[in-house]
């Protein structure tokens, strides 16, 4: 088709044409060039005064293998066509084998993909403002990554990959458009971060040996001279260095320095990272699988050691060739490797380092960041291909225009006005492209909350809920009978004996909850003891099982008030008796082991629709009563879930 003829100035990288049919912005035309042939060409903008005229830029044509320029301008009144789909494939040398679909040309049902052994090898970057699809495309290059059972380690600071577990039932009719199937990576993914966030999760166990370097490196203040003289004359007898071993020597050291010094290792060694069972590398690097370290809910600075010693013992590991090659992945990369104008980041170093050397060692690198500005420019430009969607930041548009090949600053409007789900892919295509990303196969895990519609929900359905560990779907199969939600009004304890842990009390009868699927619950103690009686008590959960004369050896106190001091223990359920002898009840047990009742779950913030909800009939100030051989550091109010079968 036809769409007008070259008018005015032309260039051999530039023509304009008046338009006599339907054109549009972005749209690929042809034209015929007396030397070369066909060329593409593609409309960058239109202009209407008296009549429409199309400013164009011209591609090229495919010689040799490459695109080519011409090397003499079009001629005015030379014919504009519609480019064909199958030219605009042979110019761009779009080819389908070993290659990643990604999704199609915009405006056009071609499909665009990414070869993806010069995609791994070569460093990626994904650019886009918040909402603007960042992990969304990320997620469909894991997909593809996957699927050739490369092997993949995610940096996730807000746990969202983890969805990528399951399928995407959500855009079931997009996915059918692109002849795609749903598809979850349950068996490929192994998922690591704090157990006391998501029992569900591996825990996050690093190596405990580090060199001088790192250990110097990754303490969490700034040492004087003095500390720093203290440790290396320490450390120099050291094998190997542990944070254990380092703080045996200083305590021996018996200076104010190395008190000093130790109240810093104390602090390392509570956060429980190291360790000298440590995860293999090979479990952390392995073919067809994807690790996920999900550092949602741990504190920045700890998640920047982290980052820091993973990756590094990891990188070490590729150059000895102990792991097979990886392509790693970091989202929010700018808090992990910030621009030093912006502050510095205990991880920068490692990712600077990977970013320059790492391709030669087979560690291939994506970084994902919503504000380029403030990510390293080092690591920004050794990235050579770069996905970016819609960025309005005038200085994150002037840093992709200074940091990044083929992205000029004409082109930094284009990506201002990008619509979400559309990116400008630059690096491993010969020329920039705006590709309409396709839908995952995958569930996405970054979609934002809505909070407008979840407050204003008729009967406040969104709650602090904790969910049982059998889905209501598999209920319905295991009893055959219908079911239906009721809510039990709850609180989430966190209390501190030797070290932290929750309770979960549920808060109709006051009772700690020990599984929340079958309903076990264990009561709270009620009783106020003397001092004498206290000492009793403690001597019972010393002993565990014992008689009364046993009970007097111990204590040394008169047979007749151990048997009243009995008495008292037996109404309130803490000793149970059998055959003139005493053991422990199980709220006796709470009482000696109270962190063996602990509850691993979190409390989620979810919508749900329930058939009735529970009224409580305890009161806090009666918890914390029950908890009074505990100290009680916060409460939580929360729903537990319960399906009522029939």
């Amino acid at each position: 088709m036809i769409l007008g003829r070259i008018t005015g100035k032309t260039t051999t990288k530039n023509f304009k044409f008046k338009i006599a049919n339907n054109a549009q912005k972005f749209q690929y035309v042809q034209v015929m060039h007396k030397d070369c042939g066909y060329i593409l060409g593609q409309i960058h903008e239109i202009e209407r005064e008296k009549e429409e005229i199309a400013r164009c830029g011209i591609i090229g044509y495919r010689k040799d293998g490459k695109i080519q320029m011409p090397r003499s301008p079009l001629h005015q009144g030379d014919e504009v066509l519609y480019a064909e789909d199958r030219f605009i494939r042979d110019v761009l040398g779009i080819e389908e084998k070993g290659a990643a679909y990604i999704g199609k040309l915009e405006g056009r049902d071609i499909r665009i993909y990414l070869e993806l052994n010069k995609l791994l090898s070569r460093h990626l970057a994904i650019i886009a403002k918040t909402g603007a699809g960042k992990s969304y495309t990320c997620g469909i290059l894991v997909e593809e990554i996957l699927d050739r059972k490369v092997p993949l380690l995610i940096i996730d600071p807000h746990g969202e990959y983890s969805k990528i577990k399951y399928e995407n039932d959500q855009e079931l009719e997009l996915l059918k458009k692109n002849n795609l199937k749903p598809k979850g990576y349950k068996e490929q993914i192994r998922e690591y971060g704090d157990r006391n966030i998501d029992n569900s999760l591996e825990p996050v166990c690093l190596n405990e040996e580090f060199s001088v370097h790192e250990l110097m490196h990754i303490l969490p203040s700034k040492l004087t001279q003095a500390q720093k003289a203290t440790v290396y004359s320490v450390i120099k007898d050291l094998s190997p260095v542990t944070l254990n071993n380092l703080a045996e020597a200083l305590e021996a050291e018996q200076s104010i320095t190395s008190v000093n010094l130790s109240s810093i290792l104390d602090y390392m060694k509570s956060l429980d990272l190291f360790s000298p069972d440590f995860t293999p590398y090979e479990e952390l690097v392995k073919p067809g699988m994807c690790s996920i370290i999900n550092l949602k809910g741990i504190a920045p600075e700890v998640q920047e050691i982290i980052v820091y010693k993973l990756l590094r013992d990891l990188f070490e590991q590729r150059k000895l060739g102990n792991v097979a090659p990886f392509f790693c992945v970091i989202e929010e990369a700018h808090n992990f490797a910030p621009e030093r104008s912006f502050g510095q980041a205990k991880s920068s170093g490692i990712i600077r380092t990977i970013a320059s050397e790492g391709r030669k060692f087979g560690l291939g690198l994506c970084v994902l960041s919503q504000r380029p500005a403030r990510l390293d420019k080092n690591v920004l430009s050794q990235c050579n291909t770069h996905i970016i969607l819609k960025v309005t930041n005038p200085n994150d548009l002037r840093s992709l225009t200074n940091s990044v090949e083929n992205v000029s600053s004409d082109m930094e409007g284009e990506i201002k006005n990008l619509p979400v789900g559309t990116a400008l892919v630059s690096g491993v295509i010969e020329i920039p492209l705006l590709v309409k990303i396709r839908p995952r196969k995958s569930r996405h895990g970054g979609y934002a909350v809505n909070i407008l519609e979840t407050s204003s929900n008729s009967g406040s359905k969104f709650l602090p809920v904790i969910m049982p560990r059998t889905s209501e779907k598999d209920l319905r199969l295991i009893e055959g009978r219908e079911t239906a939600p009721v809510l039990i009004p709850a609180v989430l304890v966190e209390v501190e004996n030797k070290k932290r842990f929750n309770l979960l009390i549920e808060m109709v009868k006051g009772h700690i909850v020990r599984n929340i699927d079958t309903k076990e619950t264990i009561a709270l103690p009620e009783l106020t003891l003397s001092k004498t009686q206290e000492n009793a008590l403690n001597a019972v959960l010393e002993l565990e099982k014992f008689d009364l004369a046993k009970l007097n050896e111990k204590t040394k106190m008169p047979i007749l008030k151990l048997k009243e001091y009995a008495g008292l223990f037996l109404k309130n359920n803490i000793i149970n008796k059998e055959k003139g002898k005493f053991e422990l009840s199980e709220t006796g047990r709470l009482l000696k082991h109270p962190e063996k009742f602990g509850f691993t779950d979190r409390i989620k913030h979810m919508q749900i629709n329930y058939k009735s909800k529970l009224k409580p009939r305890k009161s806090r100030e009666e918890i914390r009563k029950g908890l009074g051989f505990l100290k009680v550091k916060n409460i939580r109010d929360c729903y537990m879930v319960y399906y009522k079968v029939g």
